[in-house]
């Protein structure tokens, strides 16, 4: 597995796949060997195995056996498969995910497969990703489909992205938005750096009246500590930069609704 300084160093990167530095073509070679006999020899925990072991090897060589596995018929595979096409930086790993996720959209079969996918395409924050992230989640009575698609929408970090989720909060009835509003919050925080709290009106009459000004920092901002401790657990990371609580935020604000 990827060690948690690597996870961080990933979700610090701009929205864009960038191409690695080409590896040692023993290496590859070697991976590929591996990859090809445990996919046409192998039983699914020798395609699993194969996958994890050569995970970091990001070559497209490599990523094509892994693209495979996201075809396969044991869960098993799947999974080492999308993990590995999550963290590797490279387009045609991002290809395949993106590939998965318009199957998955599009079959509508396997709600688990299509919350993974979503969170593996959402790593790369990627801007062409973002068509396949407004599927209208409130039509899944599971509220972990919009928190992957919502969540990837903020990882990607992006003026389009930020406006695809405040189209999610206007389109949904008040009842359905209000029953999410926690992610809502969180996602619109990571944009934008802005809080006006659980209230569905608040954030649209601030949407209202900054859409024409609002510029996205350039890093994600730090937050406070419960959403910090929600986000890291989402994404599998340890460390980033936490805030302190403002008054209205801690409770103790008679006067706020927050």
């Amino acid at each position: 597995m990827l060690h948690a300084l690597a996870l961080v160093a990933l979700s610090l990167l701009p929205a864009q796949t960038r191409e690695p530095a080409p590896l040692e073509r023993a290496r590859v070679e070697q991976a590929v060997a591996a990859l090809k006999l445990a996919f046409e020899k192998g039983a699914a925990k020798e395609r699993a195995a194969a996958v994890v072991e050569h995970q970091e090897v990001v070559d497209p060589a490599v990523i094509a056996w892994f693209a495979k596995g996201l075809k396969d018929p044991d869960v098993s595979v799947r999974d080492a498969a999308g993990q590995a096409l999550r963290f590797a930086r490279h387009a045609d790993a991002l290809a395949a995910l993106q590939e998965a996720l318009k199957r998955e959209l599009k079959s509508g079969k396997e709600l688990e497969e299509r919350i993974k996918l979503t969170k593996c395409v959402g790593q790369h924050q990627s801007p062409s990703s973002i068509p396949l992230l407004v599927d209208d989640p409130f039509r899944h009575p599971n509220g972990r489909v919009l928190e992957a698609q919502v969540f990837a929408l903020a990882n990607i970090r992006s003026q389009r992205a930020l406006e695809e989720i405040i189209g999610m909060m206007r389109t949904a009835s008040r009842p359905q938005v209000q029953d999410h509003m926690p992610t809502f919050r969180l996602a619109l925080i990571v944009i934008t750096g802005v809080d006006q709290g659980l209230s569905q009106d608040a954030w649209m009459k601030w949407w209202n009246d900054n859409k024409q000004r609002i510029q996205i920092p350039a890093q994600m901002p730090a937050l406070p500590q419960d959403m910090l401790t929600r986000w890291n657990a989402y994404w599998g990371l340890e460390y980033v930069r936490a805030r302190a609580k403002k008054r209205g935020e801690r409770g103790d604000d008679p006067e706020s609704g927050k």
